[in-house]
């Protein structure tokens, strides 16, 4: 079952680019981390998780 250990830690990832989301106040910041995480998500599905996330 890796593609659901792979799908929940993305939820986990998620829920973290949120936490620092409503934790950041200024809107550059926000959009930053919101960019950040898009072009994450978008690398994660043409690689694998973990190369996607050492790339940053």
């Amino acid at each position: 079952m890796a593609g659901m250990k792979t799908l929940s830690l993305k939820y986990q990832i998620f829920t973290l680019m949120l936490f620092y989301c409503s934790d950041y106040h200024k809107s550059i910041q926000k959009r930053q981390i919101i960019l950040f995480f898009t072009s994450f998500m978008i690398k994660t599905k043409s690689k694998s998780f973990e190369k996607a996330l050492f790339t940053y």
